[in-house]
């Protein structure tokens, strides 16, 4: 479900930059939205209605909400011009993930010099 919230919050991102943009990226883009959303319902469905009523207590208990702001609002109501000023936490878990895999790179090329001086 990560997954396709991700994508899906990825995709409203692109048209909250690129509103004033042509209508036909905001066809293709409601297009693969609507695929996504798709699937969501079909994975909530499948593995969630058992133990969840709606979907929307499922974002609610979950904290998909907190994550993906932009794509909850866009199911809740595709009709609806995305506010442009939500900033999901992913975003900076994100930047943040980078940053930690330059330090595990960073990290990975001293030892290698290390052990390199050690065998000299």
């Amino acid at each position: 479900m990560m997954t396709l919230y991700a994508q899906l919050e990825f995709l409203c991102k692109i048209y909250s930059k690129g509103q004033n943009e042509g209508s036909n990226n905001k066809v293709v883009l409601e297009a693969k939205a609507s695929l996504i959303i798709n699937k969501i319902k079909q994975n909530f469905q499948k593995h969630f209605s058992g133990t969840f009523k709606l979907l929307q207590t499922y974002v609610d208990l979950t904290r998909l909400k907190a994550l993906f702001p932009r794509a909850c609002s866009y199911i809740c109501n595709p009709q609806r011009e995305l506010p442009p000023h939500l900033k999901p936490h992913i975003d900076s878990y994100f930047s943040e993930l980078a940053l930690v895999n330059q330090v595990h790179l960073l990290a990975l090329q001293v030892s290698k010099k290390v052990h390199n001086l050690d065998t000299t």
